[in-house]
């Protein structure tokens, strides 16, 4: 983060001069202002913005189309997640959608849909339904960890070709000739 009189990181001999300006965002006929900090440097002429200051304006202005369009802000999102005691992956696997999109929920790089936060808003209002969730979770684990068991079942059995069709053999044969076929 840069202040007034760092040298600057362009020419590295310059002092920065740091101006700060109104900037009005029009959303949907809302209006947003921001006060930005520019720097510019009087030796090289350059001029710029500090990128944390503009991340974190980028989520001011993410959060403020959410709340013109309706939907939770991304602090309002951390918040129902703190409320349960789940980090974001577990809310995450919860919810049924990747871990890095849930996680730019809650920055405020990306807005979640209208469903996922109809389904946010029911998981605040409604714990039962998070339990719910978390059951269908746990079982659709087990269901993926018996079809894993079963595709290794059945790679420990030799498959033979004959002519057009194939044949399940009970054994555990390592051959493979041309005419002999193993599950990976």
């Amino acid at each position: 983060m840069y202040k007034q009189g760092d040298t600057c990181p362009i020419c590295g001999s310059g002092p920065l001069k740091a101006t700060k300006n109104k900037e009005d965002l029009e959303y949907k006929g809302h209006i947003l202002s921001l006060e930005l900090t520019s720097y510019s440097c009087d030796v090289c002429h350059e001029s710029f913005f500090d990128n944390e200051e503009m991340k974190a304006n980028q989520k001011t202005v993410k959060d403020f189309h959410r709340s013109v369009d309706g939907l939770l802000t991304s602090d309002e999102i951390k918040k129902i997640r703190q409320k349960y005691g789940l980090s974001q992956r577990e809310f995450a696997r919860i919810l049924g959608v990747g871990e890095k999109s849930f996680t730019k929920y809650e920055l405020g790089l990306v807005g979640q849909s209208r469903g996922m936060d109809n389904l946010l808003r029911i998981i605040d209002e409604i714990p039962e339904s998070l339990t719910l969730l978390k059951r269908r979770m746990v079982a659709k684990e087990k269901d993926r960890e018996r079809i894993v068991t079963t595709i290794i079942d059945i790679g420990n059995y030799k498959f033979e070709r004959k002519k057009s069709s194939y044949r399940l053999e009970g054994t555990k044969s390592t051959e493979n000739t041309s005419n002999e076929y193993q599950a990976a």
